[in-house]
């Protein structure tokens, strides 16, 4: 009995040590696997459950909002306003003093004589003014401000087809401008362009119920019979002041004048005069014969002939004329039958012990370079050469008419008498 006691004791104690040496058991994650009665923690791998979740990363929400970026300065645009003869009385930004259309040539705007003006502080950011203006005489002035005793800026100054373009430039831009003309004479413009990059005030331009658009010439027929230049002078005079005839009448005279857009017509001691406005017109030079059709006008009580067409064009030479002068002589390489445009060259040849004193053409004094002086011709003209001995108070003399200013003359010598 007591040896079947041992040997269940010992058959005990080795099915023990087999259950100790076997594989633990896979356990759900969280339980702790029994090994004998020793207990081993589950391994500490974490659960999905417990990974951070990603409201921990940043959200895209947290990101710096694209408006607390400085944005890049960004450059004014410029923007620009034409005040020509249909609307530069339409804007209540703009003042005006004198200034008024042109009821002549409706294609030009008039300021007016001894203080017209037009002023603005209506508009932000100007940065210049260009002024289109007919002719060639610069008798606006321009300020910055609103009168003038601002500061006055000087314009550049352009060609523009027959005309000039003055642009004034304002440094560091200008809110406000005084447009004058402090002259004696009327200034007509075409277009004064404003450019600026801020603001108009006021209330919308005060647009005509009928725009003004440029006066078209009527076309009536061609007369056959011609007026004198004493006639058409009468008719003109006979009209309104700036008002023209609806009809048209021929002229014929000779060219005396050629100026900017008007020529001179001349007959029998009466002239009068033709404007060319905007018309393209070529050979009409000095001297020429030309028959003419157009409506007559009376503009501020002076006869003109308008819109004209030229139905003849007889073109004629020129002559050099001169008297053979003392001390000297002189020679012209051609002296008639000279066409217009046509040079020709003088020359001047002083006898010994003299030098010459001055060369004249038409009475107006020309600077000569050694001997020659070359002339280009657009009129007949009359020539006169001066000779003075040299070295003496004559040849000092010679060379100035009464009133010249002769404080640039040669010293003389000590003793010499002045009378």
């Amino acid at each position: 009995m007591k040896k079947l006691l041992i040997t269940l004791l010992v058959a005990t104690l080795l099915i023990g040590a087999l259950v100790s040496c076997s594989t633990p058991e896979t356990t759900t994650a969280g339980e702790t696997t029994t090994a004998g009665d020793t207990t081993t923690p589950e391994a500490s791998t974490p659960d999905s459950s417990t990974t951070p979740e990603s409201s921990t990363t940043p959200d895209s929400s947290t990101t710096p909002d694209s408006s607390t970026t400085p944005d890049t300065p960004v450059t004014p645009t410029e923007k620009k306003l034409v005040l020509d003869p249909s609307n530069f009385a339409s804007y209540p930004a703009i003042v005006l003093n004198g200034v008024v259309e042109n009821t002549q040539y409706p294609n030009e705007y008039t300021f007016s004589k001894n203080g017209s003006s037009m002023t603005s502080s209506g508009i932000t950011g100007i940065t210049k003014i260009v002024a289109h203006v007919f002719g060639t005489y610069d008798n606006l002035k321009m300020y910055k401000g609103t009168s003038a005793s601002g500061t006055l800026v000087t314009a550049t100054v352009a060609d523009k087809d027959k005309d000039k373009e003055y642009t004034y430039t304002f440094e560091g831009s200008t809110d406000s401008f005084f447009l004058t003309n402090p002259s004696d004479y009327n200034v007509y413009l075409f277009s004064l362009t404003i450019y600026y990059t801020g603001e108009i005030s006021g209330d919308t331009p005060t647009v005509p119920d009928t725009p003004t658009t440029p006066d078209t010439p009527d076309t009536p027929t061609t007369p056959t019979d011609l007026t004198t230049i004493e006639q058409a002078n009468t008719i003109a005079k006979g009209l309104e002041e700036n008002a023209k005839t609806t009809e048209s009448y021929k002229i014929k005279g000779v060219i005396t004048s050629v100026d900017a857009k008007e020529i001179v017509v001349t007959e029998n001691g009466h002239s009068i005069i033709c404007y060319m406005g905007t018309g393209t017109y070529t050979n009409l030079y000095m001297g020429y014969t030309v028959t003419l059709s157009g409506q007559l006008q009376n503009y501020y009580g002076k006869p003109e002939l308008v819109f004209f067409t030229v139905l003849e064009n007889e073109p004629c030479t020129y002559t050099a004329t001169s008297d053979l002068p003392e001390n000297g002589s002189l020679s012209i390489s051609k002296v008639s039958g000279i066409n217009w445009g046509e040079e020709i060259t003088i020359t001047v040849t002083p006898d010994s012990g003299y030098v010459l004193a001055s060369l004249k053409i038409n009475g107006l004094k020309v600077s000569v370079s050694g001997n020659k002086y070359t002339l280009k011709m657009t009129e007949s003209v009359t020539v006169e050469a001066n000779f003075a001995k040299e070295g003496t108070v004559e040849e000092t003399l010679a060379k100035f008419d009464f009133g010249d200013n002769i404080t640039n003359s040669p010293a003389h010598k000590d003793g010499t008498k002045v009378t």
